[in-house]
């Protein structure tokens, strides 16, 4: 949910020196398919900058497009040359590249792993293209493996192409129950168009992002709970008002779509919330 800068990684210097660094004579089959795969590769690139850009990633072939080399070859490169051999400097900087070590798919978790952003036992041939490959946390990456897009609609936000924290869209609504429940949705800003609307809403399906926000929000909630009912007892809802306004606000320097900064607006703007339901907080 957070825009990160495209990759400026050369997939074809990667598949080289990936290739070049199989020295056994039993892997030397794997070495000469990889290296005869290297201009399949750079127009592979090319074709999926160009479909991310529009929104066609799904249409893109899911079966492997890099000639001579095959699934196995691109996968195992990625595994032994990529993650831990003579790219690892690669991969590692991609890791970094997230703000503060947060997954930009949920905007929450930490970073463990790099997330192919069109799964690479389906689309092989972009197994070792730096910009199918986003930081991730390990419940975003798990959660995505059987996504499988077949329109725009269903195409999850790829942080690498697709700006979607320019608005605030991420929307919370308070439950009035005992104790308060606090519920995510997406709450598309009148300049979206329906297609953008319609990823929003996949990419926190896909992701189970919901009921996980909701999960967080109900730990925030205890956390508050004696801030907030010394500043109801100090001020009055006014008080708890402020308090909730000024924590949305200090956290909006970091990003707009967060499930933190939806709680707080959600609670600010709920008179029931401010006047009652924050004393029901368990």
């Amino acid at each position: 949910m957070r825009r990160l800068p495209k990759p400026t990684d050369d997939p074809v210097d990667i598949v080289t020196t990936c290739a070049n660094s199989y020295e056994q004579s039993r892997t030397q089959g794997r070495k000469t398919r990889l290296l005869s795969a290297l201009a399949l590769v750079g127009r592979a690139s090319i074709d999926y900058e160009q479909a991310a850009i529009s929104s066609q990633l799904h249409a893109l072939p899911r079966t492997n497009n890099t000639g001579l080399a095959t699934a196995d070859d691109m996968i195992n490169a990625y595994k032994t040359k990529f993650v831990g051999g003579p790219c690892k400097a690669i991969y590692q900087r991609l890791i970094m590249a997230a703000p503060h070590g947060r997954c930009p798919l949920c905007g929450s978790r930490i970073v463990s792993t790099l997330d192919h952003h069109l799964p690479k036992e389906h689309y092989p041939s972009y197994t070792l293209i730096p910009i199918n490959l986003v930081p991730a946390c390990r419940d975003c990456n798990s959660n995505k493996l059987s996504a499988m897009p077949t329109n725009s609609d269903q195409e999850t936000i790829h942080p690498y192409f697709d700006d979607f924290d320019a608005d605030t869209w991420l929307h919370a609504d308070i439950v009035q129950t005992q104790p308060p429940v606090i519920v995510y949705s997406v709450k598309a800003p009148p300049s979206w168009n329906t297609l953008k609307r319609k990823r929003a809403e996949n990419h926190l399906k896909v992701l189970r992002l919901t009921k996980y926000f909701t999960t967080c929000a109900g730990g925030l909630l205890a956390e508050i709970k004696e801030q907030i009912t010394v500043e109801g007892q100090r001020a009055g809802a006014d008080g708890v008002r402020r308090f909730l306004q000024d924590s949305a606000n200090s956290r909006r320097a970091i990003a707009r779509n967060t499930w933190e900064i939806a709680a707080f607006v959600a609670m600010s703007e709920s008179v029931w919330f401010c006047t009652v339901g924050y004393q029901l907080i368990s």
